[in-house]
């Protein structure tokens, strides 16, 4: 069922020092399965739940991103999730 270089864990977690498009950080999801829905959804709910209690706000503001943009990211997140789920039951 899957690829032969992905393991058999629906959810794997890696990272590289290396810059994507200027970018020094950068989280990136792939995956061939709804397996991965469950995390992602309890990612997103802690998420916003920091964000309602404005909790590290402050620091993405000091970098440079509103609070609107943050809340827009989460809002698209939170969509994915819907989608996943719309797609049935994980197997």
């Amino acid at each position: 069922m899957y690829c032969r270089w992905a393991s058999s864990s629906p959810l794997l977690v890696s990272a590289s020092e290396r810059h994507v498009q200027g970018h020094d950080k950068m989280a990136t999801l792939v995956s061939n399965s709804q397996l991965v829905l469950p995390p992602m959804q309890r990612l997103v709910s802690r998420a916003c739940a920091l964000f309602s209690a404005r909790a590290y706000v402050h620091q993405y503001e000091r970098y440079g991103m509103a609070a609107d943009e943050l809340f827009l990211q989460l809002a698209a997140l939170e969509r994915v999730c819907h989608a996943y789920a719309e797609l049935g039951p994980a197997t």
